[in-house]
């Protein structure tokens, strides 16, 4: 990590989110579904190991289809339960962080947008971020010695995002073929859970990031994401 990141206050994208859970999935799914097919390819003694091994390949193909579906059913019923702060709470919150001594400034490495160098095959500079972050602590625009800066305070909860958005649009995040069409790039190949680790969740960061820098600025007279 870059000596001037330590400066950041606080926040950033959790280790543990929605996308770890859907790679240990993911993971489950693969490997039942290559087990089967090695039972059904390989030389087999009888019928009971073709028989085993449609078995573990409908297994496989069985939770494809139905992990998304349970996890946004699970996630649409923990949104009903989620409270969110109250606009009187938020004032609150945002002026004793105006008391703070921190500048102004929201940013998190977790802005950027990186996947395997996949992310340059589109024209939007996915890391620009990070390049006018360095840039302003090359230049010594900002004192990145002296001073903190803000983080957002982490991934948007469900309920927030379904305020704004419908439970079909969401549950279409799952999949590989919505997010691409989103992002006009053909990145179907690549698993679901890895578009949402590398791109949505990097993104709704920013929009933390958006959302908390305008309280800020609300109360300190000017705040830059």
């Amino acid at each position: 990590m870059n000596d001037y990141q330590t400066h950041l206050h606080q926040g950033g994208l959790p280790f543990f989110r929605y996308s770890k859970l859907c790679l240990l999935q993911w993971l489950l799914e693969v490997s039942l579904i290559v087990y089967g097919i090695v039972l059904l390819v390989s030389p087999s003694e009888g019928e009971s190991q073709r028989q085993e091994g449609a078995l573990w390949l409908s297994i496989g193909l069985v939770l494809f289809v139905c992990f998304p579906v349970v996890n946004e059913l699970i996630l649409n019923s923990m949104a009903c339960c989620q409270k969110l702060e109250t606009p009187e709470e938020l004032q609150k919150r945002f002026n004793r962080e105006a008391l703070a001594p921190i500048f102004p400034v929201v940013y998190s490495p977790g802005y950027n947008i990186t996947a395997g160098g996949f992310e340059k095959l589109h024209p939007f500079d996915s890391t620009k971020y990070m390049r006018i972050w360095e840039f302003l602590h090359e230049k010594q625009i900002l004192n990145f010695a002296e001073q903190q800066f803000y983080q957002p305070s982490g991934l948007p909860k469900r309920k927030w995002l379904s305020e704004v958005m419908t439970p079909y649009y969401l549950f279409c995040h799952n999949y590989s073929i919505s997010i691409c069409s989103y992002v006009e790039l053909p990145l179907c190949f690549l698993p679901g859970w890895f578009l949402r680790s590398q791109l949505l969740e990097p993104m709704c960061l920013g929009s933390v990031g958006s959302v908390e820098a305008s309280y800020i600025a609300m109360r300190k007279g000017w705040a830059i994401n």
